[in-house]
Order: C-alpha cells, then sequence, then structure tokens
C-alpha cells in the first residue's frame, strides 16, 4: 500500500473508465 485509501479510490476510477 503506497497512498492507502486514495490508491484504491484511483483504482475505482480507472476501473470505472475502463468498463
Amino acid at each position: 500500500m503506497f497512498l492507502g485509501g486514495r490508491t484504491l479510490v484511483i483504482i475505482s476510477v480507472v476501473y470505472s473508465c475502463k468498463w
């Protein structure tokens, strides 16, 4: 975990854009 919760949020946004 690098940034912690922030990383999960970014991943969620990226997944939303991909799907």
